[in-house]
């Protein structure tokens, strides 16, 4: 037996000791799909857990971490004073509206394709889902622009949050003054509702449901009202918790799926919540910080969280969860790359963070990518070992 036989076996035992390898690689990387596609889990129990509810990361730290691993692309704003503070996705996601304080912009594949100034911050800013309309509240007034980037029309009404239905049909807008209102396409106010007392604080929380069958907003006090589009106020609910200084439950984010079958809401108690159509609660997740801002995709099968800032270990972070409508946490990032809103694409394929960076990030779905990358590397594992099986043949 020569040298290099004793020192590393023969040329059978080394193919042999391949084939091994390749065969516990293929079966890992097996486990770890079937466990990401694994949808049988327990719904998040409804009781408050902040932070322990995580029942399904199943990336690596290092993934988990970075918003980089499945981005596409990212388009820098102008530095100042100013950060992307929304965020807007068409169905498709090949177009996203983005506004920093006193900047509307249209993007495609991380290009520009028009920049609007205006004179005051701007408090809300919505896309229709075929990518044709942008509504904003700004300068105590609502427009719509066009794809193009005309104004269409203009509404003197100081709006702290607006939303727009999926052909660009119905625009709703919520008012300082706690009015809710619909209008049509050409501008014309449809209906008015006053929902509420006026409060010190205002949460810029509106959405439509893209039907336009339904309009869900909430408000500081954790009150939440469903309206029709003709007006009529289905139900009205409050969610929230004790604490010490009293009742919890300021709301920092609503959505709405297509159908209008699921709302989602973000709140100060931590929690996020997914209700149903009639208002009646189907899971709470709790994170470890406020929940700032919160999307659902319209097919209803992806929720995205995006959390307040805290302090750890001495560094300020941001928790971001994707979280199924089953309640299971299916990526959890924490980079200090502070998020400040989010949107989700139709099928839930695509998620832009607006960020306190300037950047407008454009991700594939981390889980989506994460389960393409598992994929694909099996197949590669596959071929390897059909080839290394072949070629131990040929030694016999």
């Amino acid at each position: 037996m020569g040298i290099m036989s004793k020192l590393f076996g023969t040329p059978e035992e080394r193919k042999k000791k391949e084939l091994e390898d390749l065969k516990e690689k293929l079966e890992d990387l097996k486990e770890k799909l079937e466990a990401l596609e694994e949808k049988d889990d327990i719904i998040v129990p409804i009781k408050e857990e902040q932070g322990k509810n995580t029942m399904g990361i199943f990336m690596s730290p290092e993934n988990r971490d970075n918003i980089s691993m499945s981005e596409l692309w990212r388009y820098n704003t102008p530095r100042g004073f100013d950060f992307v503070n929304e965020v807007s996705m068409s169905g498709s996601g090949n177009y996203v509206a983005a506004s920093t304080n006193e900047s509307i912009y249209l993007l495609s594949g991380g290009n520009l394709l028009w920049k609007h100034e205006v004179e005051n911050f701007i408090w809300g800013l919505a896309i229709s889902n075929s990518g044709d309309y942008i509504v904003a509240a700004h300068e105590k007034a609502i427009s719509l622009f066009s794809k193009e980037g005309e104004i269409l029309w203009k509404c003197d009404i100081e709006a702290v949050g607006v939303d727009i239905s999926e052909s660009g049909d119905y625009v709703c807008a919520l008012s300082k003054d706690e009015r809710i209102y619909l209008f049509d396409k050409n501008g014309k106010i449809l209906w008015d509702n006053k929902v509420h007392e006026p409060i010190s604080k205002i949460s810029n929380n509106i959405a439509i449901s893209s039907s336009g069958e339904y309009i869900i907003s909430g408000f500081e006090d954790g009150n939440i009202y469903l309206f029709n589009k003709k007006g009529s106020l289905l139900w009205n609910h409050k969610i929230g918790s004790k604490s010490f200084f009293g009742w919890n439950g300021m709301v920092f984010g609503v959505d709405i799926s297509s159908q209008g079958d699921y709302i989602v809401v973000g709140c100060a108690d931590k929690n996020t919540y997914l209700l149903n159509k009639k208002g009646e609660l189907i899971w709470k997740f709790g994170a470890e910080t406020k929940v700032r801002r919160v999307a659902i995709s319209d097919s209803s099968d992806y929720i995205i969280t995006i959390c307040e800032m805290e302090q750890k270990m001495g560094e300020s972070i941001k928790p971001t969860y994707l979280i199924d409508k089953k309640g299971r946490v299916l990526w959890r990032c924490t980079t200090n790359r502070t998020a400040c809103d989010v949107a989700i694409s139709r099928s839930g394929d695509y998620i832009v963070l607006g960020s306190v960076d300037h950047n407008v990030y454009f991700l594939e779905n981390p889980y989506l990518f994460l389960q393409k990358a598992y994929k694909t590397k099996i197949e590669k594992l596959e071929n390897e070992l059909e080839d290394a099986v072949l070629s131990s043949s040929d030694l016999r």
